[in-house]
């Protein structure tokens, strides 16, 4: 029995994929403020990663020091269905929620959010 346990573990081991997710922002929001595709936006490319289902790191415009402010988070809690992946960090009170066309929400708790769009990549 332990054998077949064993067995069972390894081709579960050897057939897992990675996922991750590059979510480029087209605008950011902060305090009710929209920030949409102006020269600083695009300049400084805020974006959201999420590894693994595990790892997000958001890199956001930071307005007062006029510059990308990047943060990592390990993911407490994912909950999805086949239209939306919401994953949350309770900490912090972060989410973002990923969309079954890929469109994303990523709300960082303090009042800033990014909106755009993400590309899935599946690596073995």
């Amino acid at each position: 029995m332990k054998n077949i346990i064993f067995i069972a573990m390894l081709f579960l081991i050897a057939n897992a994929h990675a996922v991750t997710y590059e979510c480029a922002a087209k605008f950011q929001n902060h305090m009710g403020i929209e920030v949409k595709d102006d020269d600083f936006v695009k300049k400084h490319k805020p974006f959201t990663r999420i590894v693994d289902e595990q790892t997000i790191q958001r890199c956001s415009i930071s307005y007062m020091q006029k510059s990308l402010s990047c943060d990592t988070y390990n993911v407490d809690k994912v909950e999805s269905d086949k239209n939306i992946k919401k994953f949350y960090v309770f900490n912090s009170q972060y989410d973002i929620q990923i969309f079954a066309d890929l469109s994303f929400i990523d709300n960082n708790g303090r009042g800033g959010m990014l909106f755009g769009k993400c590309n899935k990549t599946i690596s073995p």
